[in-house]
């Protein structure tokens, strides 16, 4: 309907952006939010393990710890902290830029993504 009301009053489809908004809700339980699990991040040909929870984001978890991670707004909108999992599992609170096929292929924003799983390895060089 508003695509409808854009173009009749001469808007070009050509300057129209789609914009993609979808949320997942992380639910775990107090214990599991609390576990030290163990990260290995690939930066700058860097390759840097440490030990987070999983109540924290991984661009948080990596900031903490010294690690020169990409970022810019924080918000799940910028995709200046895009990193691939290249192992075990991770899931967004929100995410504005990537589309479901950049998600299905390992492609994460760190600054919303929560480990799921014990063992995760993210790759910042290989996006």
């Amino acid at each position: 309907m508003c695509l409808k009301l854009i173009l009749k009053q001469g808007c070009s489809l050509k300057i129209i952006i789609p914009l993609y908004f979808y949320q997942n809700y992380i639910r775990m339980s107090e214990k599991a939010k609390n576990e030290n699990i163990s990260v290995t991040i690939v930066v700058d040909e860097e390759i840097l393990t440490i030990k987070m929870t999983k109540n924290e984001n991984i661009w948080e978890a990596a900031w903490k710890t010294n690690i020169d991670a990409p970022y810019s707004c924080q918000g799940g909108v910028c995709s200046s902290c895009i990193a691939r999992v290249t192992l075990g599992k991770a899931t967004m609170k929100q995410n504005q830029i990537l589309t479901e096929n950049d998600v299905s292929e390992g492609l994460i924003l760190t600054c919303q993504a929560y480990p799921v799983t014990e063992i995760l390895n993210i790759d910042y060089d290989d996006v």
